[in-house]
Parts: structure tokens; sequence; C-alpha cells
């Protein structure tokens, strides 16, 4: 039974019974909405990290008949996968920190519980990517695989600061997977859409703390990176993967717009070293950071 099925029997209940049951039927009814409504919010990504960090939630990969120890030990391996992922933005980050001689937060990358497991993107609502930003999450990861036999899995990804500035934050994309004991493991070791989401959150931030001069390298680089790996990817025949595309392209397009509004704002400032070009439409730079 669906939601929208569930809520209108609630409805119907609530009428053939206000007279025999008053205040007894009433208050079932209420239980019962508040358990439907539970159902579709992720559990909270437990972790003993103190709030000024920025974080990645890795929330491992959903594996058809696989038993306790098998996926534990598949979380911690792919955990150690994006932490390589995250490697080079966290070196990108050390290299401004360096140039601009100013303290930045780190990222720590956070494998959560098995209490959190997205079963899809709609379970990503507002509310959520809200209390996400605001927990300082750059980027949520998890995986599905549908059939370790026929090699199909999909890979999810929740781009937190994306949402922020109303660019397409939550994406869900099928992927192809050899046949070995360690083919899930492999969706998340080097990984290009990872590595370029990093970046892309990471520059969202700066813009969104008004620190233009660091936004630029990684919006810019961000948005290349992001086209290379939709330019690899196989073509899009489905719906779905149809979506996909056009999202991504959204998310390039609106990160570049954010590059160009960060080149625009930091050449305004006189200790900045960007220039803007007067007269000129200001864009990303071909390359990145």
């Amino acid at each position: 039974m669906d939601r929208t099925r569930k809520v209108t029997v609630m409805q119907n209940m609530k009428v053939c019974c206000r007279k025999s049951a008053g205040r007894i039927a009433a208050i079932t009814i209420v239980a019962v909405a508040v358990s439907i409504s539970a159902v579709s919010q992720l559990q909270p990504c437990s972790h003993s990290i103190p709030a000024p960090p920025y974080k990645v939630f890795v929330d491992g990969v959903n594996l058809p008949a696989s038993g306790a120890d098998a996926t534990k030990n598949l979380k911690k391996r792919i955990g150690a996968a994006v932490e390589n992922n995250i490697a080079e933005i966290k070196m990108q980050l050390l290299d401004t920190q360096l140039k601009q001689q100013k303290t930045l937060q780190e990222i720590r990358v956070i494998t959560c519980d098995d209490a959190r497991f997205p079963s899809g993107i709609a379970e990503f609502s507002d509310r959520e990517m809200r209390t996400l930003a605001d927990s300082r999450v750059l980027l949520e990861i998890w995986g599905d695989v549908l059939s370790a036999d026929e090699g199909t899995a999909y890979m999810g990804y929740a781009l937190a600061p994306a949402f922020k500035v109303k660019l397409p934050a939550v994406y869900s994309i099928r992927e192809n997977l050899g046949q070995t004991s360690t083919s899930a493991e492999q969706l998340f070791k080097e990984n290009k859409a990872l590595k370029a989401y990093a970046e892309v959150a990471v520059g969202i931030q700066f813009f969104r703390n008004d620190d233009f001069d660091a936004a630029v390298g990684y919006l810019c680089g961000g948005a290349l990176k992001l086209e290379r790996a939709l330019a690899a990817r196989p073509a899009a025949h489905t719906p779905d993967e149809q979506l996909f595309v056009r999202e991504q392209r959204q998310l390039i397009d609106g990160v570049r717009a954010l590059g160009g509004q960060a080149i625009q704002k930091a050449s305004e400032r006189p200790d900045s070293a960007v220039k803007a070009v007067a007269g000129t439409a200001n864009v990303c730079p071909a390359g990145g950071n």
C-alpha cells in the first residue's frame, strides 16, 4: 500500500470511527501517521567527530544475500577507498592554506553505521539536505548492488552544498560491475565523479563563506572534472540515465556560473590576486585548481 492510499485510509477511518470511538480512534490514527512519516526519514549517521571539520559520509554498499561480517569488512575497505579519493582534495586544501596563509577546516571521511542506509534519492528530502549542510557534510555516498551475477549496481551521491545554492544535489546512476568478490569495492576506487563532487562541494562552501579567491579554483576545477567524468560515461539510453546526464549538465553549468561570480566578487577586493576582465563576461578558465 503506497503512502497516498494509506493517508486516504486513515482519513476514512477517522470519519467512520469518530462517533463510536471518539478520542481513542483519533489518538490511534495520529500514532499511525507518525509511524509512516518516520519510515521515510534516514537514521542519523552516528559518529564522535566534533562539529568543526567538514565531513564526507560513507553509507557503504547494500549487497544481496551477504552476511554481516562480509558487509562490515566491505564497508571498511570502501571507507579506505573513499579516503584515497578525498586525499587529493585534502592536498589542494593544504596548498590553498599555505598560499592564503589562513587556517582551513579539514575534511574527515566517516563510515556511517548500518542504521543509516538510503533506499533511494527520495529519502533526501529538503529537510534532510538542510540538516546535512548545517552539519558541515559536504558529500554523502552510498551504493546498492542489484545483482552481483549480472554485474549491476547503483551509486548514489548527495551533494549538500549544491542544495544550498539551488543546484541539482542528489543523484543515482547505474554502474556496471565486474563479477569478482571485490567488484562492489571498485565502485569507490579511482572514482572520477567522487573526486569532482568533492572539489565542487569545497568550492561552493568557500563561495558561501565569501572566500571568493579560494572558491574560484575549486569551482572551475570541479566543473572541469565533472565534465570529464560525464564524457567518460557510456551513452545514456534509459530514462534514468538521461535524467542523470541532464542533472549533471545543470550542475556543471551552475558551478561554472558560480565560478564566474566568484571571479567578479574576488576582483572587487583590493587585496585579491584574482583580476576580472573589464567589459567581458567573467567565466571559469579552461584549467582547474
